[in-house]
């Protein structure tokens, strides 16, 4: 049985027969600790900067480290949990369940040196009822969660995303919305401003107008043009950007094309930034009558389509079979993952919940293999660890169980 050594930050693997060095990666967590999250009252892992495979029963709390990961980024989350819900839940005689103030802290290798980034709820905004979770870097306090996605960018798979591909249009966009958001934390910001904005003017279209609201109608509109031609262009940029690595695909993971449908993207393929934004304007305004009849936004990037093909077969993912749409999912992320460490230089953080369940053994040793060579730090959990015996050495092995996490020998 392989075993690990751990020896001035450089990760021993030792097997019967041979000692290799395994250096830890470029950018990832070292350790992580956990205090009142879910199911851990407290919990500390230490990496030695490489991968990390978790394994346990269902229900163990294995998805909970991820989602704790997945917090280290802005949003909610891979589970897209309300804060007061990931406190892990105290019984008490007075009262039948109490929130308490939750944490997550790490220490990030990155190229500079290791950083200190965490993130909770405070018992403060608890008591005030606020659901605002506060954000550390180094030390100090910071006014936004996008100050996270400069640090370390995570991408994450989990087995209710294996029919993405298949599924509606708003997971596809939110999911290259993420994707994105990995190369330019920037784009996080313009999603939420032009929903945001979206939201703000059907809420006038659908009361009693006056002079003021058709003012702020036009403000609001002028906002989303802006907000919307930028969501378009960057969503291109990804896609072009990823087409060639994706339509190569991963041996055995299939070759697949990816294509950004829709009225906003016809119109940037022909005009400039300030025309199209003129356009998404102009189409705004004329739409009133009827977005306020149908409560509905006829035009903008929210009616935009992420199209996915098997290349080998000519088919479109929602065709193809459940396996073969995760073996598709599987392609795009790893595509993804090369593309960001080509052009950017960081490696992501990757999280991938039971990956190795339904995969044949072909499968998963070649996730494995490019998983080992893309730089990137990858925490996978699954219930069997037989699953991942070809990796002992390459990785941390932990099991968990009863609120607990323990080094796997």
């Amino acid at each position: 049985m392989a075993s690990v050594i751990f020896k001035d930050n450089i990760s021993m693997g030792m097997t019967d027969k041979t000692v290799f060095e395994i250096p830890p990666k470029v950018v990832a967590i070292c350790k992580l600790t956990l205090s009142n999250f879910r199911s851990y009252e407290v919990a500390n892992i230490e990496t030695g900067g490489m991968s990390v495979v978790i394994t346990g029963p269902n229900g163990a709390g294995k998805t909970n480290i991820l989602e704790a990961l997945s917090f280290l980024g802005p949003g909610r989350g891979l589970k897209n949990a309300k804060l007061w819900e990931i406190s892990r839940q105290v019984r008490h005689q007075e009262q039948n369940k109490k929130t308490l103030p939750w944490a997550i802290n790490a220490k990030l290798k990155t190229p500079g040196g290791i950083l200190e980034i965490g993130t909770g709820l405070s018992a403060k905004d608890i008591a005030e009822g606020r659901e605002r979770r506060t954000v550390r870097i180094g030390g100090s306090e910071q006014s936004n969660q996008t100050a996270l996605s400069k640090q370390i960018a995570i991408v994450w798979l989990t087995p209710n995303m294996n029919g993405l591909l298949a599924a509606g249009m708003t997971q596809r966009r939110q999911f290259i919305d993420r994707l994105i958001s990995a190369s330019d934390p920037a784009h996080t910001g313009r999603v939420r401003e032009y929903e945001k904005a979206m939201r703000e003017r059907l809420y006038l279209l659908t009361k009693q107008h006056s002079s003021t609201d058709i003012d702020w109608l036009s403000i609001l509109e002028q906002r989303m043009a802006e907000k919307g031609c930028a969501i378009a262009v960057a969503r291109l940029d990804l896609v072009d950007s990823l087409s060639s690595k994706c339509m190569q695909g991963h041996d055995p993971f299939p070759g697949i094309s990816i294509e950004m449908i829709g009225q906003i993207e016809n119109w940037v393929s022909q005009s400039s930034a300030l025309q199209v934004e003129d356009r998404i304007k102009e189409a705004l305004e004329s739409s009133r009558t009827n977005d306020a009849y149908t409560k509905k936004t006829k035009i903008g990037p929210h009616r935009s389509k992420l199209q996915v093909t098997y290349v080998e077969k000519n088919q479109l993912a929602e065709f193809c079979s459940t396996g073969e749409q995760k073996a598709m999912l599987i392609s795009l992320v790893l595509s993804h993952c090369q593309l960001q460490l080509a052009e950017c230089g960081k490696p992501v953080l990757l999280l991938l919940d039971e990956i190795a369940a339904h995969l044949d053994k072909k499968k998963r040793s070649a996730l494995f293999k490019i998983l080992d060579q893309s730089g990137c730090q990858a925490w996978l959990t699954g219930t069997d660890p037989f699953l991942f015996k070809e990796i002992k050495g390459q990785a941390r092995f932990f099991q968990v169980g009863d609120g607990k996490i323990m080094e796997a020998s």
